[in-house]
């Protein structure tokens, strides 16, 4: 819904961290120099809701033991199992349940002065669906 004001934030707000080329990616790193826009295919759609960028890659969610969680950005080619999807969404939403996606296995909040960022990651395997859809 924010196309441009998601690719301006900084993937650290995502509250996951980011695995890149074996490092550790700076949380003050802007979404839109490591994701794809997403762009939805069905033009009946309407696209307000739908998530603005992906990343592809591994979500590991961490054990008992060594509970940090991070997701594995990883090249479209190689194989994959997981998307994480970055959603631009008004300040003060009333609800967040008309972004959420359907099979979502992991999803965090932030909301600055002006909008809100909704991520969450399902594996690649699922169509993406809203959960309202």
């Amino acid at each position: 819904m924010f196309k441009q004001v998601v690719y301006h934030t900084y993937i650290g707000k995502s509250r996951i961290n980011i695995v890149m080329n074996g490092s550790y990616v700076d949380p003050t790193e802007k979404i839109g120099d490591i994701a794809y826009p997403y762009i939805v295919q069905n033009k009946d759609l309407d696209i307000k809701n739908w998530p603005d960028y992906y990343l592809i890659g591994f979500y590991d969610p961490g054990t008992e033991s060594d509970p940090e969680n991070y997701f594995q950005v990883l090249k479209p080619w190689n194989k994959t199992l997981h998307h994480l999807y970055v959603t631009g969404i008004p300040k003060n939403a009333q609800s967040l349940e008309p972004f959420r996606l359907e099979d979502c296995i992991w999803s965090s909040y932030y909301e600055d002065d002006l909008h809100g960022f909704l991520f969450q990651i399902v594996k690649n395997d699922k169509t993406l669906k809203l959960k309202t859809t």
